[in-house]
């Protein structure tokens, strides 16, 4: 069909503001079409009085800076997850850019949680699953399963044209672009090789500013140096023991616990204001950080099997 080309418009599903035409690809095809002539095999919907291209967009460019107004085109009664899939397809088979593929994953995530379309079932663990139109992995709750989304599932839907481990790289980028880490400008150009290295020193800094350094003290060997690292000992004690409260703990193993933290503390003698408290067996509370705590006999208790480091809380499993 003969369609005025100004009456085309994009696909609603291709971003042109993320994922501008290539000026190069377009050049290439005002080439082929001057020396071949135009392949009229491009495929549009129509949309009132007007038509929305499925694929070609570098086509229908080329053909409008040669200065066409018009062209062949093939109408065709397509639903919005066809047009979505016919362009991605289309993209892929072309061998399109690596920021192309990753356009195209963006916008099927995002038709999917707007549900325009649907998915193959996502299988696995919530853990494992993005919650569209989300990219953040582990998002997905099991009341909304029906918007839970995978690798496998995305790769299914495309007809494994894109594999899963590729699919796999590009929701990382897509993720930690939705965490503000880069941005898309960040990965222009770069081949998917250079795009995992990229993503896998963004996870590395970020993980790093995640988990604290553990500070090392510097002992001096002085009186006054050893004093304070035991006040600081007994603080880290008044802390886990609160952690453990909450856990649910035994009560012989409670007062265990509570003996050997005042032992401790009668030997420091060094906390300003701290009193040494009746053992839990007598019926007494406990001294955490200056103040007293009750002991609630009923509460539940782990038993601890060595020493409390500063960094862990070693817990034998019941």
């Amino acid at each position: 069909m003969l369609i005025k080309l100004e009456n085309i418009r994009p696909n609603p599903f291709r971003d042109l503001s993320l994922y501008p035409l290539s000026d190069s690809k377009v050049e290439a095809l005002k080439d082929s079409i001057k020396s071949t002539g135009y392949w009229d095999n491009t495929v549009v919907r129509a949309v009132g009085d007007k038509y929305e291209l499925s694929h070609g967009h570098h086509r229908l460019e080329a053909l409008r800076q040669l200065g066409k107004t018009e062209a062949e085109f093939i109408v065709k009664d397509l639903d919005d997850a066809m047009m979505l899939k016919t362009m991605m397809l289309e993209n892929l088979r072309e061998g399109d850019t690596v920021s192309g593929e990753r356009e195209s994953i963006r916008s099927l995530v995002v038709a999917f949680g707007k549900g325009e379309l649907s998915l193959p079932r996502a299988k696995g663990k919530n853990s494992q699953m993005r919650n569209a139109p989300s990219f953040l992995v582990g998002g997905a709750a099991p009341s909304s399963r029906e918007n839970a989304y995978t690798a496998s599932s995305l790769s299914e839907f495309l007809d494994d044209t894109l594999s899963k481990d590729k699919i796999k790289i590009h929701l990382r980028a897509l993720e930690a672009i939705e965490q503000g880490h880069i941005t898309e400008e960040d990965l222009q150009g770069l081949s998917l090789k250079k795009a995992k290295a990229v993503l896998k020193a963004v996870k590395d800094k970020v993980d790093s500013f995640d988990t604290p350094k553990k500070e090392k003290s510097k002992n001096d060997g002085s009186t006054s140096n050893i004093l304070d690292q035991i006040d600081s000992a007994i603080e880290d004690i008044g802390r886990y023991l609160r952690q453990l409260s909450e856990l649910g703990l035994e009560q012989d193993q409670v007062a265990e616990l509570k003996i050997k933290a005042e032992n401790l503390m009668n030997i420091a003698g060094v906390m300003d204001g701290i009193e040494v408290s009746p053992t839990a067996e007598d019926g007494g509370g406990d001294v955490i950080d200056g103040e007293w705590e009750s002991v609630d006999e009923e509460v539940p208790v782990l038993q601890l099997v060595q020493p409390i480091e500063k960094e862990s809380v070693p817990l034998e499993d019941e």
